[in-house]
């Protein structure tokens, strides 16, 4: 909001010129938010990762790295 907000300090004599500068800040922000929520979720939705290759390459690890019981202290 404070950025939608800033776009009308500006003062432009044109309407049009403001309504395109609004428009412009107003479409980045949202995708910004849209970025934001697709990488907070990286194995949900329609652009998601899928988690197979990460399941085989932990498997792939913990056969090559032998496991030691942890020593309480």
């Amino acid at each position: 909001m404070i950025n939608l907000g800033y776009t009308y300090l500006f003062g432009l004599r044109s309407l049009t010129v403001h309504l395109i500068i609004t428009t412009a800040v107003t479409a980045m922000t949202m995708l910004l938010l849209l970025v934001i929520l697709i990488i907070e979720h990286p194995f949900a939705g329609s652009f998601r990762v899928k988690s197979e290759p990460f399941v085989r390459v932990l498997r792939r690890v913990n056969q090559l790295v032998p496991q030691t019981p942890e020593k309480g202290l």
